[in-house]
């Protein structure tokens, strides 16, 4: 059985995103576990949160429940090239553990440092995040990206991007 995954920023005490992640986790147990209680994430990564000053991944795993918090040191990858890799056939609408289609596309990309993923003639993400890219006036992110990031939402709600299917060509 898959379990899915929430990555979540920390720095210092401060858990970024932290309501945007809960909505995400609830979603995901909702639709595939029929789970419509409160799975406390807040309570449960405060409780063990280490103290440090560097930027640390807190990374969740779960299924009906959560099953793992773990922190990770964190550093961003630089990500400079992207090779266009299609797939009309790709599903990824929950952060999942299993990220073998996602792999495959990234291994199309060699010499690149990631796969900028098109279905369907239309632009939707990397294999490792969601984009948004800038036509002169304002900041596009693809109508359908494979999975809707919780940053992705944050500057959605913030009216700092817009939705609109981006073509690929």
């Amino acid at each position: 059985m898959n379990r899915y995954i929430e990555t979540i920023k920390i720095t210092g005490r401060t858990i970024h995103n932290l309501s945007l992640h809960e909505e995400r986790m609830q979603r995901t147990r909702l639709e595939l576990f029929g789970r419509n209680d409160n799975s406390e994430l807040e309570k449960n990564i405060r409780k063990i949160l280490p103290e440090s000053e560097n930027l640390l991944k807190c990374r969740v795993e779960y299924d009906e429940e959560i099953r793992l918090i773990e922190f990770i040191p964190y550093e961003k990858p630089q990500i400079r090239t992207l090779k266009l890799v299609f797939d009309n056939e790709i599903e990824y609408p929950y952060k999942s553990t299993n990220r073998e289609h996602l792999n495959t596309l990234h291994k199309f990309a060699s010499g690149y440092d990631d796969a900028l993923i098109v279905r369907d003639g239309l632009l939707t993400d990397t294999t490792f995040c969601n984009i948004a890219l800038f036509d002169g006036y304002n900041w596009l992110t693809p109508e359908k990206p494979l999975l809707k990031g919780t940053k992705r939402e944050e500057l959605l709600r913030h009216g700092t991007i817009i939705e609109k299917p981006i073509p690929a060509g």
